[in-house]
Order: C-alpha cells, then sequence, then structure tokens
C-alpha cells in the first residue's frame, strides 16, 4: 500500500553541477519555469537576475523559485571559479504550500542555511534516488525535500533565537537541558557574553522562571527521575553516571525535589508511564 501522503508531489529534475554563469548582459534572454524549485549554491557566487531586481548569491546560500518566475543567471565580474548547484524542480499541491510558506517566513527569496553540509547531504541523496529511477525512489525524494525544508525551518528559528537572545540566555539554558551534569561557571559565561553576573541571573530567571543553579539542580533531578523510571539501572549506578559525590548526597537532592526516596519514587512509576514531570523548583 502506498502512502496518500506522497502523491501530491511531482518531481521533474533533480540534479548537481558545476556551472559558469554567463558574464552580465543586458540582452540575457529570461528563462520561464514550469515548475517551483528549491536550490543550492555550495560554492562560488552567482547573481540571480529577476526583470525586477538582482540578488547576489554567495555559497552556502539555499534560495527558490515560482513556477513562471522569469529569471537568468550571471556572473561576478572576475569570478575564477565554476558555481556548485543543487536544485530540484518539482509541482503539486505541495509544492505550492511549500512555496507559499517559504515566501511567508522568508520574502527575501534566499537564506544562508545553518548546517550546509547537511543541506548538501539531503541534495546529494535526493539526487541519487532521483538517477536511478525516479518513479520508484518517488517517496524517498520526497522525504529529502521534506528534511530540506526541516533544515530551512531550523535556520529561521535559530536565526530568531540569535537576534532575541542577545545574551545567549535561551542557549545556556538549552545547554543545562542537554547535559546538566556539566560544569557551569555563570560568572565566566556572563562575561563571555558581555554581561554582569547580577543582570546574567535577572535574565535567566526572566527567561528560565529559576535562577541558574537551581535550574541546573532542577534539570540534574529531572534526568535522575527520568533514568529511575526509564531504566533498570541500580541506583549507585544513577549516582555515578548523573555525577553526584556519593549515594546520601544524591537521596537527599532527589527527597527535596520529589518528596520521596529514588527507591520510592521508582516503585511508585514503572517504564509503561510517561516521563516524570518536572520537579516544583
Amino acid at each position: 500500500m502506498v502512502l496518500n501522503y506522497f502523491d501530491n508531489a511531482a518531481f521533474r529534475i533533480v540534479r548537481h553541477r558545476f556551472f559558469w554563469p554567463a558574464p552580465q548582459s543586458r540582452d540575457t534572454r529570461f528563462s520561464v519555469p514550469r515548475t517551483h524549485s528549491i536550490e543550492f549554491i555550495r560554492s562560488g557566487q552567482v547573481f540571480l537576475n529577476h526583470p525586477d531586481k538582482t540578488i547576489l548569491l554567495t555559497a552556502p546560500v539555499l534560495f527558490w523559485m515560482r513556477k513562471g518566475e522569469m529569471f537568468h543567471f550571471s556572473g561576478p565580474e572576475g569570478q575564477k571559479k565554476p558555481c556548485e548547484h543543487l536544485w530540484s524542480d518539482f509541482s503539486g499541491e505541495k509544492a505550492d504550500r511549500m512555496l507559499s510558506w517559504l515566501d511567508e517566513v522568508c520574502p527575501e527569496g534566499f537564506l544562508r542555511p545553518a548546517d550546509p553540509e547537511k543541506i548538501t547531504e539531503l541534495f546529494i541523496d535526493a539526487i541519487n534516488y532521483f538517477r536511478m529511477d525516479r518513479e520508484f525512489y518517488h517517496d524517498e525524494i520526497e522525504v529529502c525535500i521534506d528534511r530540506i525544508m526541516l533544515e530551512i525551518s531550523r535556520t529561521l528559528r535559530s536565526g530568531s533565537r540569535i537576534q532575541k537572545d542577545p545574551y545567549q540566555i535561551r542557549k545556556i539554558g538549552d545547554e543545562i537541558r542537554k547535559d546538566p551534569f556539566r560544569n557551569f561557571d555563570f560568572h565566566q559565561l556572563a562575561a563571555q557574553n558581555g554581561t554582569t553576573l547580577r543582570h546574567f541571573r535577572r535574565l535567566f530567571g526572566q527567561m528560565h522562571g529559576l535562577p541558574p543553579a537551581v535550574f541546573v539542580r532542577n534539570q540534574q533531578m529531572i534526568r535522575a527521575a527520568e533514568l529511575l523510571v526509564m531504566t533498570d539501572m541500580r541506583i549507585k549506578e544513577i549516582v555515578y553516571n548523573c555525577k553526584f559525590s556519593n549515594m546520601m548526597d544524591f537521596s537527599r537532592s532527589f527527597k527535596r525535589h520529589y518528596g520521596m526516596s529514588p527507591r520510592d519514587y521508582r516503585r511508585k512509576h514503572d517504564s509503561s508511564e510517561s516521563l516524570p514531570p518536572e520537579p516544583d523548583g
């Protein structure tokens, strides 16, 4: 049975090339694409010319064009290397939705991806599937394009966070969540990001709801509770993996957060339940 999810996108071309853009010229004729496209300049520079505007695309850069949107490429003066160009031409209802979303979230029509190598990898995978058998591997090609769209979304979210997080407060909170057992020197982190420790603590509390040190301990307890509920590890192993100094320190901290000992918490929960809730600050 074929999933209906893959029924509404048609891929006309998925390719990879190195090319020398023609020199700029007023007489260059515009091409009129018959499909939408998502494209990637991996290396080099190229001018993307429309009747009403010209965009300089400097690698690595993703860009997209709508069906019927006239264009031609031209090269910057003195360019000594060809452009590496990967692209997919596609149409259908899903393609229409993708281009509408891209126009809405990034009206400039292009962006520098946060992870260019990931974009390259996804395009290469799609190109290989297309070369082998575009009919048989249609679904795999579509997943590659979906994942390119996901990378675009991640890039946009990352850029938004950077703009709204000048002191990296959100990013540091994310790092704590990923590994709360690292040594976080908040005085040093504040200085590195151009603020005082007092201001850093205030901003951190506003964004994350807890002072930095309390937030770290909170995340450590969440991780320990997850290990108690979701694994069969012995409590001594959890103490070691969570980098507590000894069993007594761990049990005391855990009971202060969850109101019961680690052993009682494990008895109360089993692995069939959802992850444990966050403890109160």
